[in-house]
């Protein structure tokens, strides 16, 4: 007879197990054989003993129809399998049982965040009985997961490590990948020191310090990978190290003077980078020797991110006095490792240009908002300068408010579709 038991590999919150028994002609649920063999078909990845073991089921022990049910459960309930069939045959007191699975595809990166006392090779061996054919990837399943901490807890035990083995999804924000994220937990390993060979001395200093606030927290690889992609680098990119990259943590549980986890960071300085242009892209408004300017590098100057960084901003703030207030840049290294240069692709958005609306003034009388009326110079209709309220306000208002009175308050009303800024400026009564 034949059976299946389907296992959809839908999002890990809601699994769904359909179960269809069909009644057998030849056998008693009840009556006991002895099983010859367990037979797998349409296995790629698995091998038939992959398979057996996991569905609990020896050659030559008892077993029934009852049972034989059970072990193809056990089998969907991995999560390993896309869907699961089975079927039997009995000759006297003899019965062959046959799994038709279809596997599932292993697509979901896995980190092992803070198992200092074993290197991945060590988890992967020791996953090898329990997530056969384990490769750094799992299934898109709730069950799998199960799994896996199940044998990280043996694990655990067997070395006496006190802790408890968890695990939680994570989607990568920039990338929206899911990832399968295990962790020790109850007590998670402390991270007491952190180190960065192959750094120079003044990258180093600023290392530490950008590390300092891990330290007594939780060791935990993803963060500190984190941190290396990120802050670490940004560090480097400062000062114009744009080649530089680092190793994963290696973290060690017996550093002398040290309670607690010790991470070194290995770093890759490579050379620093002189700027050489900038190719804008996109600009309209701004002709590319003013953004040049306003950038404010030249040819041979250290090619430091701070820099480019703060020419960015100082490309925004031109955009916004012409009223292009939703500007958009991001600049791109291009590297040329032959002469030491780094040229820079920047692109600009620079989308609609706002205009000046309507102007109020609330909180004073009729006649005093008729003066500040006339004095504004920003026209309804002209482009509509970002800075110059506040200009107005430091130069035509706080002069002749008494000493202690606070300022007024600037609201802007955005018309995003019209492309208008209606102002109100608040006076404190």
């Amino acid at each position: 007879m034949a059976h299946t038991l389907r296992l959809p590999l839908i999002p890990a919150s809601v699994i769904v197990l359909l179960l269809s028994f069909a009644g057998s002609a030849n056998a008693q649920p009840s009556a006991s054989y002895q099983l010859s063999t367990v037979q797998v078909t349409g296995i790629k990845r698995y091998s038939q003993d992959d398979v057996a073991r996991l569905s609990g089921l020896k050659a030559g022990e008892s077993v029934n129809v009852a049972q034989l049910a059970s072990a193809a459960e056990r089998l969907a309930g991995t999560g390993l399998f896309r869907s699961v069939k089975y079927r039997y045959a009995t000759a006297g007191t003899r019965m062959v049982a046959v799994f038709e699975i279809e596997e599932a595809e292993w697509t979901i990166p896995v980190v092992f965040d803070n198992f200092v006392w074993f290197s991945d090779a060590e988890l992967a061996a020791a996953l090898a009985h329990d997530v056969p054919t384990f490769d750094g990837t799992l299934p898109a399943s709730e069950q799998t997961p199960d799994l896996v901490t199940h044998s990280l807890q043996k694990l655990l035990n067997g070395r006496k490590i006190a802790g408890r083995a968890t695990f939680e999804p994570q989607t990568d924000l920039a990338t929206k990948k899911l990832r399968y994220l295990f962790k020790v937990e109850e007590p998670a390993p402390l991270l007491c020191a952190m180190n960065f060979p192959g750094a120079s001395a003044a990258p180093e200093r600023e290392l530490v310090d950008a590390a300092r606030a891990a330290i007594g927290k939780p060791y935990s690889r993803f963060y500190i990978t984190s941190l290396s992609s990120g802050t670490f680098l940004d560090v480097y990119h400062r000062r114009g190290y744009w080649r530089a990259s680092f190793a994963p943590p290696a973290p060690r549980v017996d550093a002398p003077g040290c309670t607690g986890v010790s991470a070194a960071v290995s770093v890759t300085e490579g050379s620093v980078y002189a700027f050489d242009k900038a190719h804008w892209i996109g600009n309209q408004v701004l002709a590319a020797g003013d953004l040049d300017t306003l950038l404010g590098l030249k040819p041979g100057d250290v090619a430091s991110s701070s820099k480019v960084d703060a020419g960015l901003i100082a490309i925004r703030r031109a955009y916004a006095k012409r009223g292009y207030l939703v500007v958009r840049q991001s600049a791109a290294p291009v590297l040329d490792d032959a002469v030491g240069r780094a040229a820079f692709d920047v692109k600009v958005d620079e989308g609609p240009q706002f205009l000046m609306g309507t102007l109020e003034f609330s909180g004073v009388s009729d006649a005093d908002a008729r003066r500040l009326t006339k004095n504004w110079k920003l026209a309804a209709g002209q482009p509509f300068d970002d800075f110059y309220p506040q200009d107005f306000i430091t130069k035509e208002v706080l002069p002749l408010l008494a000493a202690g009175v606070r300022g007024p308050s600037t609201e802007r009303s955005v018309d995003s579709e019209k492309h208008i800024v209606n102002l109100k400026i608040v006076f404190q009564r």
